[in-house]
């Protein structure tokens, strides 16, 4: 009967229309890596998830491409979005949505990364399409207008709304993209508020409208919280009311909640847990939900998403679509020299700094320092495939600003990985030299003598060369992020190499003319390797310049965040250069001067992120509590009166909380041994021991510390050297786990026996009465003179 029901029901094909715009596409003049990330699967799960969007052109093999690349734009997979839309215009030249999907592509919001330009001349070329020729491509819906118009108001740089911005634009602003942007971005953030409205059914729509204020808020909210954030997350937890599933929700859900807010970050969970579920095959899905674990100091969790990630992102490499890397993919399938070497490159180290920051976390620094030695070979490769870098060797001397321009965006794609590559040396340097030279109290460190071998295994080479911020050839990508990662760097190696200093011996003294230091050659040359005698107070005077330097830009820019943090840093090599002077000559007003200054470092942390502006968990490297707290401990180590002593150990704990509290950093390994060390040195053996408990549980039997997790499970495990506290352990050991499992056992075993008696007495009674009734069967039988068989 089921059969024939079955065979009774019309059939079906793959062309057949659907209302939402789910069908009516063919993949099959796709090529096969192209299939693979159209796949879905059962339960709701997809390769770049389930996107359904009504279009007007028919076009099947069209509409399969607009929909990858729809799918690609709602991931933030932007050259793929560029790749999938050209292949939708190159399939249907009349297709006018696929000319709305390619300006789309060039236009990445939060992150103010865009080329209004090119996005506008793809928009006009679709208006023109539709208004020549012959035939007549079918007309836009009205929500497909109002989709082209909000693009359009996204990328016109002469409305009336867009020149409302000229004045009092920031004077970092080099181009008329940058000053109008304010303007475009709250036009075009009414724009999607007003689509989402008008179709509450469309998921896009939706979707796109958390997207806007998202855009919104990461212009006009660059120097304090203000509500559109909180719009977002309102459209975001609607969105996701309506469809628990779409991709575009679970993704700007996790951004609108990536906060160090913990009532804010909290809220991502749901999101956080969904995307990878549903959106199982890119490499940024896949990574996103460690933004809100890293939050949250769940770094296993981090760990595990980014694996993923960057698993999925070498499998897409051996995909078969990296033929299309460089230039313009897609455009006649030729190559420009501009994108690098690797499709998806942005994605795939994104993920890999973030999974080598868990990996330090949870003291696993070899495994972190493999993911750097491939970061370092990634950006070896991008940067010898610059054109103008084949076989040409710059002069040190010669200006960025000369050679800048006429690379152009390779520059720019190369560069990028300098970013990573300098913030995860950064962290590799400063971490593990925290970590090493931290000061015990109970005699040696179990990490003395580690300093050497990590920095000098990692850091023997010249100076970093400077990133192209400093130049006008682009937009977003440095303006934001190269400032930062470069005095994050300089910070590190500036900080290691006074530790190292103070560690070795050599004879240092500090001086105002850094840069005609003849040794080290300058700020950014010379041959002389980084450690070398004579070179501390060139490291130190660069770190300074550049600090500073980066400071104004953010300042000019009114990136407010990112300009606290870059004072704290700054502060932070301050700190330690008057640490080594104070080593030549203490004295109580060069040790309270030093105090003030690691204190205003933590306290310019602390205000960054009290602003609650959306941050990347990426780019801070010390925390100012953190470092507070450490050179607390230094100066406690070397003082010799027991009152005062105790006083700065007290100051450190109470700093070290401050790191590891929802607002800075949970679960932070420099604070989160910091503090045990400084609670144990108090008396304090109960709190001492939550703090390598803590540690413990985020290494997860890594022994990789130099034998930090060793003294961590030395302290949980015998409690260090107080003895009430062991015998109380054990007793509470033996009442509440021994004690309650003997007695549970007790009762059970005494249940069991009494359970058996009672059915053997019972299967007793019950056989000694059928007996008696077969008895007097038999007679009653032999009465009436029946044969009973003895059987």
């Amino acid at each position: 009967l089921l059969l024939l029901l079955l065979l009774l029901l019309p059939p079906t094909t793959a062309l057949a229309p659907d209302p939402e715009g789910c069908g009516g596409f063919n993949v099959s003049a796709m090529e096969a890596w192209e299939q693979g990330l159209m796949r879905d699967y059962s339960g709701g799960a997809s390769a770049l998830g389930r996107v359904c969007f009504a279009t007007a052109d028919p076009d099947p093999v069209g509409r399969a491409y607009f929909l990858l690349g729809l799918k690609a734009l709602h991931n933030f997979w932007y050259d793929l979005c560029q790749h999938a839309f050209a292949r939708a215009v190159a399939r249907a030249p009349r297709f006018q949505m696929a000319y709305w999907g390619r300006a789309m592509c060039e236009s990445q919001l939060i992150w103010n990364s865009e080329r209004p330009g090119a996005s506008a001349a793809f928009l006009v070329q679709g208006r023109q399409i539709a208004a020549s020729g012959s035939p007549q491509p079918p007309a836009l819906s009205r929500r497909e207008e109002a989709y082209y118009q909000a693009a359009e108001a996204l990328n016109n740089l002469t409305s009336p709304e867009a020149l409302s911005c000229l004045t009092g634009a920031s004077p970092s602003c080099v181009d008329d993209a940058c000053r109008t942007r304010p303007c475009r971005y709250q036009t075009f953030g009414e724009r999607l508020a007003a689509l989402a409205a008008t179709y509450p059914d469309d998921d896009s729509a939706q979707a796109f409208g958390v997207l806007g204020h998202l855009a919104v808020g990461s212009v006009v909210c660059t120097r304090t919280q203000c509500g559109e954030f909180d719009r977002a997350r309102a459209a975001a937890e609607a969105a996701y009311q309506r469809n628990p599933q779409f991709p575009g929700t679970l993704h700007y859900g996790m951004h609108a909640h990536d906060f160090a807010n913990a009532s804010v970050y909290g809220g991502g969970t749901k999101y956080a847990v969904a995307y990878p579920r549903y959106v199982n095959a890119t490499c940024h899905s896949l990574h996103m939900p460690s933004h809100i674990w890293d939050r949250q100091g769940n770094f296993s969790l981090g760990v595990r998403s980014n694996n993923v990630s960057v698993h999925s992102a070498d499998a897409f490499s051996r995909s078969g679509a990296l033929r299309y890397q460089g230039g313009d993919i897609g455009v006649n399938n030729t190559v420009h020299g501009g994108k690098g070497f690797a499709f998806n490159a942005g994605n795939l180290y994104h993920s890999l700094e973030y999974q080598q920051y868990e990996m330090l976390m949870k003291c696993q620094v070899k495994p972190a320092r493999r993911l750097l030695a491939r970061m370092s070979y990634a950006t070896h490769q991008a940067v010898s495939r610059l054109p103008g870098l084949r076989g040409v060797q710059l002069e040190r001397s010669q200006p960025i600003a000369e050679y800048g321009p006429k690379l152009g965006d390779a520059l720019m794609y190369a560069t990028t990985y300098n970013q990573w590559h300098y913030r995860m040396l950064a962290r590799q340097i400063l971490i593990t030299t925290l970590l090493y030279t931290m000061p015990s109290f109970d005699g040696p460190s179990s990490s003395d003598g580690a300093l050497s071998v990590e920095y000098y295994s990692i850091y023997s080479v010249k100076h970093p060369l400077p990133l192209s911020w400093s130049t006008n050839i682009t937009v977003y990508s440095h303006v934001a992020y190269s400032p930062q990662s470069e005095a994050g760097l300089w910070n590190a190696i500036s900080i290691a190499q006074l530790l190292l200093a103070m560690e070795e011996g050599p004879e240092y003294e500090a001086t105002s003319d850094y840069y005609q230091d003849e040794v080290c050659g300058g700020r950014y040359g010379g041959s002389a390797s980084l450690y070398g005698d004579g070179c501390v107070s060139s490291a130190v005077g660069t770190a300074l310049d550049v600090i500073a330097k980066a400071r104004d830009r953010y300042d000019e820019s009114g990136f407010a965040y990112e300009s606290l943090q870059m004072e704290s840093l700054r502060l932070q090599v301050l700190s330690m250069e008057k640490y080594m002077m104070l080593q030549k000559n203490n004295t109580e007003d060069r040790e309270a001067d030093l105090i003030r200054t690691a204190e205003s470092a933590s306290n310019y942390t602390v205000a960054a992120m009290k602003k609650l502006l959306p941050t990347s968990t990426s780019l801070m490297f010390i925390p100012g509590p953190g470092f507070y707290g450490y050179m607390l401990m230094q100066l406690a180590k070397k003082e010799k009166v027991p009152a005062k002593r105790d006083r700065l150990n007290s100051k450190a704990l109470d700093a070290f909380s401050l790191c590891l509290s929802p607002l800075i950093r949970p679960n932070y390994l420099v604070c989160l041994l910091g503090a045990a060390r400084t609670a144990k040195a108090l008396g304090m053996q109960e709190k001492a021991k939550d703090f390598y408990a803590a540690i413990l549980v985020n290494a997860e039997g890594s022994n990789d510390c130099g034998g930090l997790v060793a003294e961590a499970k030395s302290n949980v495990d015998g409690g260090g050297n107080d003895n009430g506290d062991d015998q109380k352990s054990m007793l509470n050991v033996y009442l509440f786990i021994i004690l309650p499992v003997a007695l549970a056992c007790t009762i059970i075993l005494l249940s069991w026996c009494t359970f058996c008696i009672f059915r053997w007495r019972r299967q007793r009674n019950g056989s000694d009465s059928w007996m008696a009734l077969r008895e007097d069967s038999a007679r009653s039988a032999s009465a009436h003179g029946i044969v009973v068989s003895s059987g």
